[in-house]
C-alpha cells in the first residue's frame, strides 16, 4: 500500500485555530560551548518576518470546466525583481487530470477538505472536493481555462503561469501590474548546506490565515515520502498546514530552503519542503511544462527486509529475489543478494531491475529483469530514485548509454546499454 494515503497537500481551506505556546529554561551556566562559525549571519526570527513581509503572497487558482468551475489556493513567494514567484504544481494544476503521482495523490488525501465552488446556474456555490470528483466524473473533465491570483494584504493581482514541473512539485508564476516597490524578492539559499537540528520557519497561509509565520527545526534530510515521482525532501517540525503549500521554509540567516508541499495526517508537526536546489528553478524559468521521456523500465525504489547477513543471504532473501527476477539458479541469486545487500556504504545499490516492457526503450535495450542498474547516462545509480531523476533528467529521442550487471549462471556481467527514450508512451492500437 502506498505510503501516500498517510499524507495531505497544503491546499487552502477552512478556518482552524490552536495556539500554544511553550517556554524552555536556559542554563545558567552552559557547559562546553561550541564555536560556531555561521551564528554570527544568523537573524533574529522578528527580523526574518519583518524581511520578508512582502515576499509571501496567497495564491488563488481558478478552474473553468464546461459545466462550472473551482477555485482552490496555497502560498508562494517571490524569487527575483521580474515579479517571478514560486510555489507548488499542486496549488496551480487542474486536480482532476489523469497524472501517475501529483493528481493521484491530489484526489485520494484532500477529501473534503479543499474550499472549492462551483457556478451553478450563475451563482456561485460552495461543494466538498470528494463531491465534485462523483459530479465531474459523470461529463468532460478538461479545462477550458486558467486563472491565477495572487493576494497580497488587500491587494490583488493577476498573475501567468510560466514553467509547471509536477514530477517534482514545483511551479513559477508571474505576477503582472505590480510594482517593483511592492514586493520583496526572497534569497534563495543552498539547501546541500541544511544541518539537522538547525532552525527552520514557515511564512505562508494556512487555513487562509495570511503571512502567518511558524518556526522549528529541522528533523530530517533526503526523505522519501512516495508521493512525488522523484524526490528530495527536509523533514521538520515548523508548523504548516492546509495553505502552506507553496510557501518557503527559511533557515535562521533568511535564505529559503525549501518549498513547504506536505504532511502527515494526524500527526504533531511532522511536515516535508522540497529541497530549494532539487526545484529546477532555471528550468522553470524557461516556460511551459516539464515532460518526461518513456523508458518503459521498473527499477526497485526501496530495498527489501532481509534475514541474512552480507555474503550470508538468508532463505526469505533469496525467494524474494527470486520471485522479482525470475532467477531460479541459487549461485545467481546469491550473488545478487548480495550485490544488492544494504551495507549502508558508498556501494550500497539497488537499483534492481523488475520489469522491462518489451516494446519499450528499456526493453529494446535488451535490459532484463534482475539487471542490476550503476549508472544511468553517465551518472551513478545508487536506487531507483536514481533512474527516475535520470530519465526526468534526459532528453528524449539522445541515445545514452545504462551501465547494468547482470548475474547469469552463477557469474556477474559488466554490460553498456544504449536506449533511446521516446517521447511518450506509444498508444495501444
Amino acid at each position: 500500500m502506498k505510503l501516500y494515503k498517510y499524507f495531505v497537500i497544503l491546499l487552502a481551506i477552512v478556518l482552524l485555530s490552536g495556539v500554544c505556546f511553550a517556554e524552555e529554561a536556559v542554563p545558567t551556566n552552559p557547559v562546553g560551548e561550541v564555536p560556531c562559525p555561521e551564528c554570527d549571519n544568523k537573524l533574529e526570527a522578528t527580523v526574518i518576518a519583518d524581511l520578508y513581509s512582502k515576499s509571501i503572497v496567497d495564491v488563488s487558482t481558478i478552474i473553468r470546466y464546461e459545466f462550472g468551475s473551482i477555485e482552490f489556493g496555497g502560498s508562494g513567494f517571490y524569487i527575483d525583481e521580474n515579479a517571478r514567484l514560486l510555489t507548488n504544481a499542486h496549488v496551480v494544476s487542474d486536480p482532476f487530470e489523469e497524472r501517475d503521482y501529483i493528481s493521484l495523490m491530489v484526489t485520494n488525501n484532500i477529501d473534503n477538505g479543499v474550499k472549492c465552488w462551483v457556478v451553478v446556474d450563475g451563482q456561485k456555490v460552495e461543494r466538498k472536493y470528494a463531491d465534485l470528483l462523483g459530479m465531474f466524473a459523470m461529463g468532460d473533465m478538461k479545462p477550458i481555462s486558467f486563472e491565477y491570483w495572487v493576494i497580497m494584504g488587500n491587494r490583488k493581482y493577476k498573475a501567468e503561469l510560466i514553467g509547471s514541473d509536477k514530477y517534482r512539485d514545483a511551479a513559477m508564476l508571474r505576477v503582472l501590474d505590480i510594482e517593483r516597490k511592492d514586493y520583496t524578492p526572497c534569497k534563495l539559499g543552498n539547501s546541500d548546506l541544511v544541518k539537522v537540528g538547525e532552525e527552520a520557519y514557515a511564512f505562508g497561509a494556512p487555513y487562509g490565515l495570511s503571512k502567518t509565520f511558524t518556526s522549528g527545526h529541522i528533523s530530517a534530510l533526503h526523505r522519501y515520502i512516495d508521493l512525488n515521482y522523484v524526490e528530495d525532501f527536509i523533514q521538520m517540525d515548523t508548523p504548516i498546514n492546509p495553505g502552506n503549500s507553496g510557501s518557503p521554509l527559511i533557515n535562521a540567516r533568511g535564505e529559503v530552503i525549501g518549498i513547504n508541499a506536505a504532511g502527515v495526517r494526524g500527526a504533531n508537526n511532522l511536515g516535508f519542503a522540497i529541497a530549494i536546489n532539487f526545484v529546477n528553478v532555471e528550468k522553470l524559468g524557461k516556460g511551459g511544462v516539464v515532460k518526461i521521456g518513456y523508458f518503459g523500465g521498473e527499477v526497485m525504489l526501496d530495498n527489501f527486509p532481509r534475514t541474512g547477513t552480507p555474503g550470508e543471504p538468508g532463505f526469505r532473501d533469496l525467494a524474494a529475489l527470486n520471485t522479482m527476477t525470475d532467477i531460479d539458479h541459487l549461485r545467481s541469486l546469491e550473488l545478487l543478494a548480495n550485490l544488492t545487500y544494504p551495507n549502508g556504504d558508498d556501494k550500497e545499490n539497488r537499483a534492481l531491475t523488475l520489469n522491462a516492457e518489451n516494446d519499450s526503450p528499456a526493453g529494446k535495450a535488451l535490459l532484463k529483469r534482475g539487471d542490476l542498474v550503476v549508472k544511468f547516462n553517465g551518472k551513478p545509480v545508487k536506487s531507483g530514485r536514481d533512474v527516475r531523476l535520470g530519465i526526468l533528467e534526459s532528453e528524449a529521442g539522445k541515445e545514452f548509454e545504462v551501465e547494468v550487471r547482470r548475474v547469469e549462471k552463477g557469474s556477474i556481467q559488466e554490460l553498456t546499454l544504449k536506449v533511446t527514450l521516446l517521447k511518450e508512451k506509444p498508444k495501444k492500437q
